[in-house]
């Protein structure tokens, strides 16, 4: 009885401190918590995942780091490393391909949360589903040379697949 009770509050101790501190921040900025349709895009994409993705490190990870900022479509981290959706099908580094410009190295620069799917509200989101989007950009900065059109460079991005288990 109150063994196991305990023992189960115990388990539960950290989730009960992270409800009450979002209530606490909640009821102090009302602005930066969920709305009904931010709440109703969390849930869907919830729903979505199975036991196996539950079980996958990188997916647990990418779950937790989100939770804190749920809103956010962009995660800017130049030369840093993505933030993966699932531990399948990640970028290898090795196959990062070189600027088409200079033909220098590219580095990760930023990626795009699947959050902006929802917040696009488009009619046809099934062609749109991606864990995320990474761009990686020419570590040199390089520019087109004049005469050369435009003057962007064009970059690399690599789409990680939602629907990976």
């Amino acid at each position: 009885g109150s063994k196991a009770s305990s023992s189960k509050e115990g388990a539960f101790a950290h989730e009960t401190e992270l409800a009450k501190k979002y209530e606490e921040e909640a009821a102090a900025n009302p602005d930066n918590t969920l709305d009904e349709s931010e709440q109703e895009a969390w849930e869907k994409i919830a729903e979505k995942f199975t036991h196996e993705q539950l079980k996958d490190p990188a997916y647990k990870a990418f779950m937790q780091r989100i939770k804190k900022e749920p809103q956010q479509v962009l995660r800017y981290a130049y030369e840093g490393k993505p933030l993966w959706f699932s531990s399948q099908q990640q970028l290898p580094p090795t196959e990062i391909p070189p600027c088409e410009n200079c033909g220098g190295a590219r580095v990760f620069e930023f990626q795009v949360m699947p959050t902006l799917i929802h917040l696009l509200k488009l009619d046809e989101v099934s062609k749109m589903e991606w864990g995320l989007l990474c761009v990686y950009t020419c570590k040199n900065h390089c520019e087109r040379k004049e005469g050369e059109g435009c003057a962007y460079v064009k970059e690399y991005v690599y789409a990680q697949p939602e629907n990976l288990v």
